[in-house]
């Protein structure tokens, strides 16, 4: 069940293609592009990590996350995966899914505050259509940006 239930809505095997631009005040647009595409690397190399609880996975992402630093467009990218990942696992019935994808949704919103990016662009960046997955994102207006 575990990549499985992923494959489908996340394109797993897919690597994120150049995403573009940047809210005002932070990275050169190039600079947040490659930001973003190193916080989508670093979240997708976690998906080995689930599996029938999400606490491998959760780990996983714990490690990983040291490699962001400062990197306000790559934590974006890296907390919009691992939200996408559990939101999805809490819409296939894991039993950890629901309180899994809370949190990780906080700190998904938490990062977009500090360097706002569209969803859209991030789904784009994955080759998703958000409008497709299984639990929508969170708009820009919820984020606060």
């Amino acid at each position: 069940m575990a990549l499985a239930l992923l494959a489908g809505a996340v394109g797993v095997g897919a690597g994120p293609a150049a995403a573009h631009g940047s809210a005002p005040g932070h990275a050169r647009p190039e600079e947040s592009a490659q930001g973003i595409e190193r916080g989508l690397d670093l979240a997708l190399n976690c998906d080995h990590a689930i599996h029938e609880l999400l606490d491998e996975y959760a780990a996983c992402l714990r490690s990983n996350q040291i490699e962001i630093g400062t990197d306000t467009a790559a934590e974006t990218a890296f907390r919009f995966v691992a939200w996408l990942r559990a939101a999805n696992a809490a819409y296939q019935g894991y039993p950890d899914g629901e309180t899994v994808q809370l949190r990780f949704r906080q700190e998904y919103l938490a990062a977009a505050r500090r360097h706002p990016v569209p969803p859209e662009q991030l789904c784009r960046a994955l080759a998703l259509d958000c409008a497709q997955l299984p639990v929508a994102p969170p708009r820009l207006a919820e984020i606060g940006g």
